[in-house]
């Protein structure tokens, strides 16, 4: 049973499955710490100010590398990322969009968690598109973005 287990969660510690003493994770598998904003993600636009604090600091194995995690209340998105999930972000340079996925959008006038894709072959505009193929997409210049957070990953919540 214990085979079972630790092939599936290489992190979890055969030793403390079997016995309860040491510690749960592998050292092997190093925990991050990520700090967690128990607000909607329109706060990333104060992400970085002396008035946003974490809620709480989440200590999870490191599977990709994030800056932070949000929680995101937009229903536009349901299918893939429901309201409610908790949503760990990376910090990137609009230069690394990969068109396709998740990103947290930070403009002038609006924060949008939205899936992206280039608007022209130029690359230069963004389409922001809640659902795939959506009519009602937002466009925007790659130029007026002020920040991106990539999607690392999702934890729904139900």
């Amino acid at each position: 049973f214990k085979n079972i287990i630790t092939e599936k969660f290489p992190e979890i510690s055969s030793g403390w499955l079997l016995s309860g003493e040491g510690t749960m994770l592998n050292d092997s598998n190093p925990v991050q710490t990520i700090p967690y904003y128990d607000l909607d993600i329109s706060a990333c636009r104060s992400l970085g100010s002396e008035l946003l604090r974490p809620s709480s600091m989440l200590h999870l194995p490191v599977v990709e590398q994030c800056d932070c995690a949000f929680r995101s209340f937009d229903v536009a998105i349901n299918a893939e990322i429901m309201a409610g999930s908790i949503v760990f972000l990376q910090k990137i340079d609009a230069k690394a969009i990969i068109p396709g996925r998740y990103y947290v959008i930070v403009a002038p006038n609006y924060v949008l968690l939205r899936k992206v894709r280039f608007a022209s072959e130029s690359h230069t505009e963004l389409l922001l598109e809640a659902t795939e193929n959506d009519p009602n997409a937002i466009s925007i210049a790659e130029k007026k973005i002020e920040s991106v957070y990539r999607v690392v990953a999702n934890l729904k919540i139900y």
